[in-house]
C-alpha cells in the first residue's frame, strides 16, 4: 500500500505523504521513509539491530527495512513517506536494485541523493544524529512541505513538493559527507533491564542522577546495577552520565549563544568549576575556548 497526496479538484496525485505525528505503528512499508525525530529518546529495532537514539535524529529506511519501536520516552517525530519516482521518474523500486553504472550523469546524481535509503554492504538503515542548527533546517523544510501538501493551491504544488524533497535529501547528503556528524549511535546487543536505566539517563541528564537514586527508582541492587550497566555499555554509570552531558554541552556551546553558566545547569552539572574540569578532560578545551574554536 502506498500513501498518495491527492488533489481531488485537479484529479492528480503524488506518491508522497507527510505524517506530522508519527506513531511508529509499522514494521515494514511499501514506501521509502524519512523519519525525523525532533524530541525524546528511545530504543528501536532496525532490522536485526537494537539502536539507542536521541533527538534530533533522522532515520532513513527503504521498503525492505523493518523498524520496530521498543522503548520510547516522550518521542515526537514526523515522517515523509515517498516513492523514489518522486526524485526521478525512472527510479522504480526494481530499477534502484540494478547496477547504477548504467545511469546517465544526471540520473546518477539523483541516485546518490537516495544513497541513505539504499541497501549496501553491512548497511542497516541509516541513522543520522545531528546538531541543533541542522534540526532547525530540517524542521523548516518539513513545514514548507506540509504547507504545500495541505493547501494544493495551484497546478504547481507537485513540482514545488518535489523540489523540497530534493532540498532535504541534498542537505542530508551535505551533512553526512561534509561534516563530522556524530553517528556513533549506541547499538544494544541484547534485551536488558538496563535499557530502562539508559533511557532514563538520556531523558533526565539535566537532573541530579546518582547510583542511589537509580537503585531506588528501578528497585535494583547497587552492585547489580553497576555490574550490569558496565556489561551493557562498557562504562560505569557515572562515566556514562558525564560523557552524555559533555556531548550535549558541546552542542550547546558550538551551535547556540546560550551563556556558559546556563549550559552548566542545562546539562545537570550545577557546579561551574566541576563542569569546566570535566569539559576540558573530555574535549581538551575549556568551554570558552571550545565555543571560540567551533564558531570560527
Amino acid at each position: 500500500m502506498e500513501f498518495f497526496t491527492m488533489d481531488e479538484k485537479r484529479k492528480i496525485g503524488l506518491p508522497l505523504y507527510l505524517e506530522k505525528d508519527e506513531k511508529f505503528n509499522f514494521s515494514t512499508h511499501s514506501m521509502f521513509r524519512l523519519i525525523f525525530v525532533y524530541e525524546g529518546t528511545g530504543i528501536l529495532e532496525l532490522n536485526d539491530r537494537r539502536i539507542l537514539f536521541m533527538a534530533p535524529t533522522v532515520i532513513c529506511v527503504n521498503d525492505r527495512d523493518s523498524i520496530l519501536a521498543e522503548e520510547f520516552h516522550n518521542v515526537k517525530a514526523k515522517t515523509i513517506y515517498f516513492n523514489p519516482v518522486v526524485v526521478n521518474n525512472i527510479f522504480t523500486i526494481e530499477k534502484l536494485s540494478e547496477d547504477p553504472s548504467e545511469l546517465s550523469q544526471t540520473e546518477f546524481a539523483d541516485y546518490c541523493l537516495l544513497s541513505p535509503f539504499l541497501t549496501g554492504v553491512n548497511k542497516v538503515g541509516e541513522v543520522i544524529q545531528m546538531g541543533l542548527t541542522a534540526e532547525k533546517r530540517i524542521m523548516g523544510f518539513l513545514e514548507r512541505l506540509g504547507n504545500e501538501l495541505d493547501t494544493l493551491d495551484n497546478n504547481f504544488w507537485r513540482c514545488r513538493s518535489r523540489s523540497i524533497i530534493y532540498e532535504i535529501l541534498s542537505f542530508l547528503q551535505y551533512l553526512y559527507t561534509e561534516f563530522n556528524i556524530d553517528n556513533n549511535y549506541k547499538v544494544l546487543e541484547n534485551h536488558s533491564e538496563i535499557d530502562k536505566v539508559i533511557l532514563y539517563i538520556h531523558a533526565n541528564y539535566d537532573e541530579k542522577i546518582t547510583l542511589s537514586s537509580l537503585t531506588e527508582l528501578f528497585h535494583i541492587n547497587r552492585t547489580t546495577l553497576s555490574e550490569e550497566f558496565t556489561k551493557v555499555t562498557g562504562q560505569s554509570v557515572i562515566d556514562y552520565v558525564i560523557k552524555l552531558r559533555i556531548k550535549i554541552a558541546s552542542i550547546l556551546l558550538s551551535q547556540t549563544a546560550v551563556p556558559i553558566g546556563e549550559v552548566v545547569y542545562r546539562t545537570g552539572f550545577n557546579d561551574s568549576t566541576h563542569f569546566g574540569k570535566m569539559f576540558r578532560k573530555h574535549t581538551g578545551f575549556s568551554p570558552s575556548q571550545y565555543r571560540i574554536n567551533k564558531s570560527s
